[in-house]
């Protein structure tokens, strides 16, 4: 038979696919691969020692990278502390938060209730630490963003650390001084309830902890430990100045019936209506103590501005400026008739 006619007796269009015996027996080849298939390189696993050796070191190798990918990711977060949503009422104030009742109903407040309700959440996170045995949490620090998403229904973002007492009350208070809302009363509730709790066993050890001045953390609390007809005669203990407090404890352990009792005229006065400023409270209690200077009190007109201070015994000073000749005149007359008045 010629090449010719053998060429014609070949179906060369099943060459390349597999055969069966009976087929490699019959000379015939049949093709399922389609005319535009493009041909692959099979997936070949080493059958050799020296590919299963190189397979090893080459998966070895990818773990290592992966290994090295995933360290430098957590080297990122290294020291940082879970944050997560929380039902805002299985989170608990501490008991040693230095936030009044009032302060909640302050214009303040509703501002910030109104600016975390149109954000969806509060945004920059509280921080809390488990409740041991319960699926709770307590404050450290961020109560009012915490109150703020309780009355709104919404989830408080919270960071949390596990902590014991002394480090959540230092924590506690280190976030309170940095805030510019920060009251003078509120903070010498704060400290009074450590010493109470037994925290510390005294002022100088807790201010120690704490790296603040102790002589400041005896006013504070010198000011929440005076008297209640003393607070009630202010419209709120919170506007009760820093350097009030301990000149308003040394007029009572001076004179303690007549600064009381100027006290109490004081609050009977608010009850039918009489607006009273924090400043002239103070001025007239420590005034009730003839042993304690008062504040100074500033009176401003239209031809100048007066200071008077009061000293201890009864005495006053007044520097004004800003008079003219005939004022000067003027206030001498009425000096005269102040003091004769006196007898």
């Amino acid at each position: 038979m010629s090449l010719k006619d053998k060429k014609d007796r070949v179906d060369f269009s099943l060459l390349g696919t597999k055969r069966n015996s009976s087929e490699r027996r019959a000379g015939a080849v049949v093709s399922t691969v389609a005319d535009d298939a493009v041909p692959t390189v099979p997936n070949r696993e080493p059958r050799t020692a020296i590919g299963l050796h190189a397979a090893s070191i080459y998966g070895d190798s990818e773990i290592r990278r992966e290994n090295d990918l995933l360290k430098q990711q957590v080297r990122v977060f290294e020291g940082a502390l879970p944050v997560k949503h929380l039902d805002p009422l299985k989170v608990k104030g501490s008991k040693w938060a230095n936030r009044m009742e009032e302060s909640f109903a302050s214009a303040e407040f509703r501002a910030l209730e109104e600016e975390i309700v149109a954000a969806g959440g509060n945004v920059q996170p509280i921080k809390v630490r488990p409740i041991e045995g319960t699926d709770e949490f307590e404050v450290v620090f961020g109560h009012r963003r915490h109150r703020a998403c309780r009355n709104a229904g919404l989830p408080v973002l919270a960071m949390i650390a596990p902590m014991d007492d002394a480090s959540l009350f230092a924590e506690m208070d280190r976030e309170n001084r940095e805030r510019a809302d920060l009251r003078p009363f509120e903070q010498g509730m704060q400290y009074a309830r450590a010493l109470e709790e037994k925290l510390f066993p005294s002022i100088r050890k807790m201010a120690e902890k704490l790296g603040v001045d102790a002589s400041g953390v005896s006013r504070l609390i010198a000011m929440v430990d005076l008297p209640r007809e003393i607070l009630k005669a202010f419209a709120s203990p919170l506007d009760i100045q820093f350097d009030w407090g301990n000149k308003l404890a040394i007029a009572h352990t001076a004179s303690a019936d007549r600064v009381l009792e100027e006290a109490r005229r004081i609050a009977d006065e608010r009850e039918r209506g009489v607006s009273i400023p924090a400043a002239k409270v103070f001025s007239r209690l420590v005034s009730a103590s003839p042993t304690v200077a008062a504040a100074p009190t500033e009176l401003t007109g239209t031809e100048g501005k007066a200071v008077v201070r009061y000293g201890r015994g009864g005495s006053a000073k007044i520097h004004i400026t800003g008079l003219s000749k005939a004022k000067v005149a003027q206030l001498d007359g009425l000096i005269s008739k102040f003091l004769e008045s006196e007898g």
